[in-house]
């Protein structure tokens, strides 16, 4: 069995020769839905990272 953390939640693991992707969020950096903030005026747009392998790899 092999584990790797993509980003944050997204998870890739590889068992029995499947590999699985959990919580797959791969939208680019910043292009997603705002991440609440205290601040109403500071809402950050997510995910905060890019990803650190192309899309067609992960899937």
């Amino acid at each position: 069995m092999k584990i790797q953390q993509i980003r944050n939640a997204t998870i890739l693991i590889y068992l029995a020769g499947k590999k699985l992707l959990i919580d797959p969020w791969l939208e680019d950096k910043g292009q997603g839905m705002l991440a609440p903030s205290p601040r109403p005026k500071q809402n950050v747009p997510s995910p905060l990272t890019d990803l650190p392998l192309p899309v067609e790899q992960i899937l």
